[in-house]
């Protein structure tokens, strides 16, 4: 793909995206929130351009980026948010039984 078409070097891309994988890999370990599985995934699959060089899975991928980050923040504020409350209410029962 041309130089042109991402803003940064194709090796810091690398970079980005495999740090992106460990960081979140962790993350989704630690927490099983599923938005850190999705970004774990998705994010280096905006390397697929260097590999196949088309136009349309270039954009392909970046619409796909796109749908995949407002799916996590959407799963973020619902489904993920409800394994939070019961660890946030459990010192105010524990206060609450004494």
């Amino acid at each position: 793909m041309e130089s042109t078409l991402f803003p940064i070097r194709p090796e810091m891309h690398i970079i980005l995206a495999v740090a992106s994988l460990i960081v979140f890999g962790i993350q989704f370990f630690r927490y099983r929130k599923k938005y850190h599985l999705l970004l774990a995934v998705g994010i280096p699959c905006s390397l697929l351009p260097y590999v196949v060089e088309s136009k349309a899975l270039f954009y392909g991928v970046g619409i796909a980026e796109a749908v995949l980050l407002i799916v996590c923040l959407i799963l973020a504020k619902t489904i993920d948010r409800d394994k939070e409350a019961p660890a946030e209410e459990a010192p105010a029962q524990e206060a609450a039984a004494e």
